[in-house]
């Protein structure tokens, strides 16, 4: 393929729009490392299909660059796709291809591409994984080199985020279909990302692992997505796998209700040490807040609704179906009153995860 590059003017508005809008649901890419590649040497110049996927996410929804979109994701799955059969398959093993596999998912995603997103999304998750960016906290001994050392804590976190974005798509896919994941979180090996105030100036901050969170350690910032992610994962799985073995019909030690309770803990958990910054309604105009509370509550949805047909099919304890039924009703008003509250901000619905 060979075409003219957009008119510069374009493309300042399609980097400020995408770094302005999109940036904060997938903070990948590092805007000063970016914008220093991008205007600096030609031989340091972003690939071509990165450039291409971040001007489709920023015409995606423009007032003025929005039929333009699907042009410029045609192009960045054209270059993404041509790298991998240069070579021996060397061309395409970079972290620039992992951001690029990232945010085509989350274009396809957004357009309602979901069968092409869900594609892109295994290739993102595969990459990682051969970029061992799902071990970059593990001891020394257990990296493989797939990749040169970083060159400060700055890039260094941009391999985690790149790594915790490919983790959220596989996981919103999964959670979406049913379907396995491929991104197991019991070999992840790698810290959650920092916050934006220490990644945009380079300080650096030592972040948690996600196991560590789900037992009530202080997270800030894009974690919170990548949490509610985890913990609707863990219940969909939960919910699509009972077993016979699981005996439901065994309140006290039954497989099924040990999970649920298990699963509950674990909400409880998380509520209870939420971050102020994410309470509501003191944050009701962050988008990032209201999206971690609407999926909060879809959470203890999705894990009383089935705990209470295992209640009415075997005929458990009427207080247990009361228990479920308290949970449930006010879940759902707690959802009701959100979305009363952001009825003006169509585009938080736009997500996937809202809408489910």
């Amino acid at each position: 393929m060979s075409e003219a590059l957009p008119p510069s003017e374009m493309i300042e508005d399609l980097h400020t729009s995408f770094f302005s809008t999109q940036y904060h649901y997938m903070p990948a890419v590092h805007p000063g490392r970016y914008y220093k590649a991008f205007y600096g040497n030609s031989l340091n110049k972003p690939p071509m299909c990165l450039q291409y996927a971040i001007w489709a996410m920023g015409a995606l929804w423009h007032p003025k660059y929005d039929r333009i979109a699907d042009v410029f994701y045609k192009r960045a799955r054209h270059y993404a796709e041509t790298d991998e059969l240069k070579g021996d398959g060397e061309h395409f093993i970079t972290i620039a291809h992992a951001q690029t596999w990232v945010l085509i998912t989350a274009y396809e995603a957004r357009a309602m591409l979901y069968t092409r997103a869900s594609m892109s999304a295994a290739r993102g998750s595969r990459l990682v994984q051969m970029l061992a960016l799902d071990r970059i906290d593990a001891p020394d001994d257990l990296l493989p080199p797939s990749l040169g050392p970083p060159i400060d804590w700055t890039e260094l976190e941009e391999r985690r985020r790149v790594f915790w974005i490919a983790f959220s798509n596989d996981a919103q896919g999964s959670i979406a279909t049913g379907w396995n994941s491929i991104i197991r979180t019991e070999e992840i090996m790698t810290r959650l990302p920092a916050s934006e105030a220490a990644f945009a100036s380079g300080q650096e901050e030592t972040a948690p692992f996600l196991y560590e969170v789900m037992k009530g350690a202080p997270y800030s910032g894009f974690t919170g997505f990548l949490v509610i992610n985890e913990m609707l994962k863990s219940i969909m799985s939960h919910v699509h796998l009972i077993k016979s073995s699981d005996r439901p019909e065994d309140a006290i030690n039954g497989a099924f209700w040990q999970r649920h309770r298990r699963l509950d803990n674990q909400l409880s958990t998380l509520f209870l040490f939420m971050p102020e910054s994410f309470r509501l309604p003191d944050n009701i105009r962050d988008p990032l807040a209201t999206y971690i509370n609407l999926n909060f509550h879809a959470c203890v949805i999705c894990l009383h609704h089935v705990a209470l047909e295992k209640i009415e099919t075997h005929q458990l304890d009427d207080s247990l179906r009361k228990e479920c039924h308290s949970l449930l009703k006010n879940a759902a008003e707690e959802i009701a009153s959100i979305a009363k509250l952001t009825s003006h901000r169509s585009s938080l619905f736009s997500n996937p995860l809202c809408a489910f």
